[in-house]
């Protein structure tokens, strides 16, 4: 609940700083679904009770799993006033791994000879709730700083062929800063540009960054209604590493490109 009630206070300060006149009619909504296909690199690293020598630091890769490409849902939902906008989404990271490791491993406390072969799933699950203002608009162009507030639900699963299986899962919450471009290049046709930028804190340590472009496409529109076509690219590099003393549970991936595919529903 304390982590619900940090997202309000967010709210109302955005509510304080921005004026944005939460108690009145939206203008308008919008619903995303955007499929991402691409590259992945990285590694889990999990010890036991963060104890040196009960991980191999850094591993297992997710090239020595099998991992090299992966896909996932992002789904979002935006509702916005004059200015003012507030935003929900959900991402499911979900991929799986099976491959023969080429060296000895040591995970949670666990020993696997190399020539082991691990079956593993990932999960990364991402609920996003944050708001951003446009402080620049005119008919075709627009700016908007944006906060977001990301609780992730992090779980990783194996079973070896040395009969050992096990599970590890934890969560953490964060924050980023970041900024929207659009620009109307044809009357319908947009490009769209989205950064982000973790925000530290001294819970964690952590970084995440993320850069989109995107082509908005209207393939139909019918008065207040309208339906768009998403098609880009981007990268994400993630890194988390929690405060045990002596070994973190620590993973980090680099995912690009990332190729883009959705569409948008909007109406007022």
């Amino acid at each position: 609940m304390k982590k619900f009630g940090k997202i309000a206070l967010c709210l109302l300060i955005g509510q304080t700083i921005y004026g944005a006149p939460l108690f009145t009619a939206p203008k308008e909504y919008s619903f995303r679904y955007m499929h991402y296909f691409g590259n992945i690199e990285g590694f889990v690293q999990i010890p036991r009770g963060g104890q040196f020598g009960s991980t191999t630091v850094e591993k297992p890769e997710f090239s020595d799993l099998g991992i090299d490409n992966i896909n996932y849902p992002d789904f979002r939902a935006t509702i916005k006033w004059e200015d003012f906008f507030i935003n929900f989404g959900l991402e499911y990271k979900s991929f799986k791994g099976s491959n023969q490791i080429g060296y000895d491993l040591t995970s949670h406390n666990f020993f696997f000879p190399k020539g082991t072969t691990m079956d593993t799933k990932h999960e990364y699950i991402n609920y996003r709730i944050g708001f951003g203002y446009e402080i620049f608009e005119t008919e075709k162009f627009s700016v908007a700083p944006t906060l977001d507030i990301i609780m992730t639900d992090f779980a990783y699963k194996y079973s070896a062929s040395n009969k050992i299986s096990g599970a590890r899962k934890f969560r953490w919450t964060s924050a980023q800063v970041g900024l929207n471009l659009s620009y109307e290049l044809l009357p319908k046709y947009r490009i769209e540009l989205n950064t982000k930028a973790a925000i530290f804190n001294l819970d964690k340590l952590r970084s995440w960054g993320s850069i989109e472009f995107l082509n908005n496409i209207t393939v139909y529109e019918y008065e207040k209604n309208q339906l768009n076509l998403l098609l880009g690219i981007g990268a994400e590099h993630i890194e988390f590493r929690d405060r045990q003393r002596d070994r973190q549970n620590h993973v980090k991936h680099n995912f690009a490109p990332i190729y883009k595919v959705g569409f948008e529903y909007k109406f007022k």
